[in-house]
């Protein structure tokens, strides 16, 4: 979102993302989940009741 703007809605399908994203730095908060490594997110919107 920094590189591209608009709303984290914007993002829900994959290949939406029309520029380059910013170089990530990932620091491992969590032990054993794998979410550092993941390529996917889980967003969630309670409002429309979706993930």
């Amino acid at each position: 979102m920094a590189a591209n703007g608009g709303k984290i809605a914007d993002y829900e399908r994959l290949n939406k993302v029309p520029k380059a994203t910013l170089p990530w730095v990932i620091i491992n908060t969590t032990s054993g989940s794998g979410a550092e490594v993941a390529i996917f997110d889980i967003i969630s919107d309670k409002s429309r009741k979706v993930k």
